[in-house]
């Protein structure tokens, strides 16, 4: 069994990688530690609260035991990771409450609110912004992985209605009986749930063709505490206010998220991914631009810088992904229209890139533990803008990120496009560097810096990772007072602030003396 704190089994092909990584980093940076076995310290449990809640919910879905606790605790950003490798758990759930209906949930926020517990709803736990870090308060778990099914498909309205627990693959796995597909794919994808993605109004490696999950949500069932929430399905409508819109990427703030009616389509025929070379990572950008520009809107473009170009093989130059599905005439079409926008602008790739990188597009995770347990810093970080603004917001944000994490030079910062759009491209960074006794300091200063760069040169706080409580503070940075009516929201829906991520915790990107 994996370790608690881990992305899960590691493939062979991900141990691979990171060895023949590793060897390359020692080269150039020296040893690297050996994995240390790690024994945690848990913060004490309340016996007498957990036999309350079991009272209210059912003894089955209520647990305290050492491993749900721990497996509860942590998200999977870097620093829970390095606090979880070394032994420390800030923050640990009571217990974790994991209702199988809706009814348990509202048993169990009636059952919590007189004991002044705070409540953190939790799917797949892949927050890397902090987003299921607990609160300073006392707090349970309510885990939705209880609530899993495939409820019904609407083949003639082409929505299916969901879980909030279901994680991608099993999502997939359920609509493909059904002859259908959602085709959201993002990096958390195995791991991540439905309710997750609405939360953080995720965006999937497909959103180009596809669009991110904000568009493909037709209805929402939540419970507040206040009461529950059903907002039924439905095509685009002018009725004021989109009250679906206050839940989207709400992160916990304004209730549990139970159920998504989704908008799905025909499973694919067909699908190719073909690779291509541009000159440069700024020419790959006015490609992939005029592409959008020009309607044409394949469901896969991603583009590498020239270092993690290098890292996948391409040595020279900057690596251009473009993906099609659908019939066979759909894709062949897109295929020729591509090309035609194209032209001369870029050079085709033998097709084993392309497919190396499909057969491994969710293997990041897996390797990122691997270099951990080394003592790498191994993180990631999100962003987007206009096209006007993308190569400057790259440069800057990139020197940022290198400047602070190692003043040493040692340090390997990559990015590349994920999702584009007529307007503008989202950016994503990995950066990896040497770790030792001020890692986390190192981090933290990268961090601040990054997102300082971020806001000063016209990005988003956060494309598809979601704010969570690590990036906050430029969320107010961004937007000044406009942040206020957000927490008037919140309030609406838990004046008592019930929920966990409507109260103080911990905020890893600011200084320990600002807390």
């Amino acid at each position: 069994m994996a370790a608690w704190w881990s992305w899960g089994e590691r493939p062979a092909r991900v141990q691979a990688e990171a060895s023949r990584i590793l060897t390359d980093l020692e080269r150039t940076w020296g040893p690297l530690p050996s994995n240390v076995d790690v024994r945690v310290a848990l913060p004490r449990s309340q016996p007498e609260v957990v036999q309350q809640l079991r009272e209210a919910v059912g003894a089955v879905s209520v647990h305290d035991e050492a491993e749900a606790r721990m497996r509860h605790a942590i998200g999977q950003s870097y620093p829970e990771l390095l606090d979880a490798r070394r032994g420390t758990l800030r923050h640990a759930p009571l217990a974790v409450v994991m209702p199988t209906l809706g009814e348990h949930i509202t048993a169990t926020l009636k059952a919590v609110r007189p004991l002044g517990l705070a409540v953190l709803p939790y799917g797949g736990g892949t927050s890397v912004t902090g987003g299921v870090a607990g609160p300073d308060d006392p707090y349970i778990v309510l885990s939705l992985r209880g609530m899993r099914a495939l409820r019904r498909v609407d083949r003639a309205s082409l929505v299916a209605t969901v879980d909030a627990g279901m994680n991608g693959t099993e999502l997939e796995a359920a609509l493909a009986k059904e002859g259908v597909t959602l085709g959201h794919y993002p990096q958390s994808f195995e791991r991540s749930t439905v309710g997750g993605w609405v939360a953080t109004r995720s965006v999937g490696q497909f959103s180009t063709g596809v669009g991110s999950i904000a568009e493909l949500v037709a209805g929402l069932r939540a419970i507040s505490p206040t009461g529950d929430i059903v907002l039924p399905a439905q095509p685009a409508a002018s009725e004021g206010i989109d009250l679906r819109e206050l839940l989207l990427g709400s992160e916990g703030r304004c209730a549990v998220i139970t159920e998504a009616t989704l908008r799905v389509r025909p499973r694919p025929e067909e699908q190719r991914v073909a690779a291509w070379r541009c000159a440069s990572f700024a020419e790959g950008a006015e490609v992939i631009r005029a592409l959008l520009q020009e309607g044409v809107a394949p469901e896969l473009v991603r583009l590498s810088d020239d270092v993690e170009s290098a890292m996948l093989g391409v040595p020279s130059g900057a690596l251009l992904l473009i993906g099609a599905e659908g019939t066979a005439n759909d894709v062949a079409s897109m295929a020729e229209r591509v090309g035609a926008v194209i032209g001369t602008r870029a050079s085709p790739l033998d097709a084993p890139l392309a497919a190396r990188w499909y057969e491994t597009r969710f293997d990041a995770p897996f390797l990122r533990d691997a270099l951990i347990e080394r003592d790498v810093i191994a993180d990631s970080l999100e962003t987007a803008a206009l096209w006007s603004d993308l190569m400057e917001l790259y440069v800057k944000t990139r020197g940022a990120i290198a400047r602070a994490l190692d003043p040493g030079g040692r340090t390997i910062v990559l990015c590349h496009v994920s999702h584009a759009y007529a307007t503008g491209a989202s950016l994503y960074f990995t950066f990896l560097a040497p770790g030792g006794d001020d890692a986390l300091a190192r981090w933290t200063a990268a961090k601040r810096a990054a997102l300082d760069a971020i806001v000063a040169n016209g990005g988003v706080v956060s494309h598809h990772h979601g704010v969570g409580r690590d990036h906050r503070e430029w969320l107010a940075k961004r937007y000044g007072n406009a942040t206020r009516i957000v927490d008037a929201i919140a309030a609406a829906f838990d004046p008592t602030r019930m929920l966990a991520a409507n109260r103080a915790g911990p905020v890893r990107t600011m200084p320990a003396a600002a807390r």
